[in-house]
């Protein structure tokens, strides 16, 4: 079955400029961050970091952080962020992490929601191996909210059903292949602190899902928020489903 991914979805600089505004993401990556155990001297290699939700927190408790993320304009806010919090001890490195090159060992690696790579098990155990004290890796469990929204629209706009990616158990087994066998801890299901939006902002953040340029499937879109999205005084709040996962090991060398 052909998975459906929308790649480079960040290489477009608005779509990283909202991300990087969503206040409740950083909140999200400084509680997930809350609960790592570091220690002050260690380095820390992030995975995909995007504006750095977690690379700065982890700036803040770690002698340094190096960030893989290929997007320039994720870099960019990932940059001014760090300026903003005064942190010297970040380096990036600009490049998808199957094609980084050069990385040395740190004490931990991260990669928090970035596993639609190509090869799944090479990535694994590229982290794996670059990891001296611990992996942390974070996924999902079943039908994400923006997957479940693709499945029931792609077949009216683009004629065509959407089919999500692989998720933790897949992950899973491919560590159970490799020797790994990982702690799992389930962090929750729903919305990450997300606030309320206007129709408007709903309609907007929908086209931008759904990849559409213009207002011309409105109507149906419109339809779609007033009978699947929750109404709580003037804000709406899309459906949650999404389960998201940790898992972390110990690393090993071969």
């Amino acid at each position: 079955m052909e998975v459906q991914v929308t790649k480079d979805y960040y290489q477009d600089e608005e779509r990283a400029r909202k991300y990087s505004q969503m206040e409740h993401l950083w909140m999200d990556g400084e509680d997930r961050v809350a609960g790592f155990d570091l220690d002050p001297s260690w380095t820390v290699i992030d995975v995909g970091s995007g504006p750095g939700i977690m690379t700065v927190p982890l700036a803040k408790r770690c002698a340094k952080v190096t960030a893989v993320e290929p997007s320039p304009h994720m870099v960019k806010f990932l940059q001014a962020r760090a300026a903003a919090e005064g942190l010297t001890n970040i380096d990036i490195i600009k490049a998808k992490w199957e094609e980084a090159e050069g990385l040395k060992p740190h004490d931990v690696v991260v990669a928090s929601y970035c596993l639609l790579m190509p090869d799944i098990k090479a990535a694994l155990l590229k982290m794996n191996g670059l990891a001296r004290e611990r992996v942390y890796i974070y996924w999902f469990a079943g039908t994400t909210y923006w997957e479940r929204t693709r499945i029931d629209l792609y077949p009216m706009i683009h004629g065509r059903p959407y089919h999500p990616g692989p998720k933790v158990d897949v992950i899973y087994n491919v560590l159970y292949q490799l020797g790994i066998y990982p702690d799992i801890e389930v962090l929750g299901q729903g919305r990450v602190r997300e606030k309320g939006m206007s129709m408007e902002e709903a309609l907007s953040d929908l086209r931008d899902l759904l990849m559409l340029s213009d207002r011309s499937h409105d109507r149906l879109l419109r339809e779609y928020i007033e009978k699947e999205y929750k109404l709580s005084g003037d804000a709406l709040f899309r459906p949650d489903c999404t389960v998201r996962v940790r898992l972390s090991w110990k690393p090993f060398q071969k």
